[in-house]
């Protein structure tokens, strides 16, 4: 598989989780899910906190995103955590 169909698949799959849940975003220039529930959007005194790491087989911490957790995730590449310049595009 070329990285291209890989990136593909990933973004394929993290539609698919935020399509199935309507408590979350994908924002797919970035790789982010990110909470939409409407707890997390009227709170504004609550600490955010978001986790990062690769996308692999199944990008794993977005199942840790929702109340009492994370605020989002950070999807990197197929076996890459997200780059420090991710945001930087």
């Amino acid at each position: 598989m070329n990285a291209s169909s890989n990136e593909i698949n990933l973004q394929t799959s993290l539609l698919g989780f935020c399509a199935f849940n309507r408590n979350f975003l994908f924002y797919k220039d970035h790789g982010v899910v990110i909470r939409n529930d409407e707890d997390f959007k009227e709170d504004s005194s609550s600490v955010i906190l978001i986790s990062g790491g690769g996308g692999g087989h199944e990008p794993g911490q977005i199942g840790y995103v929702g109340k009492g957790m994370l605020s989002a995730a950070v999807c990197g590449n197929v076996f890459t955590s997200p780059s420090v310049t991710r945001f930087a595009k």
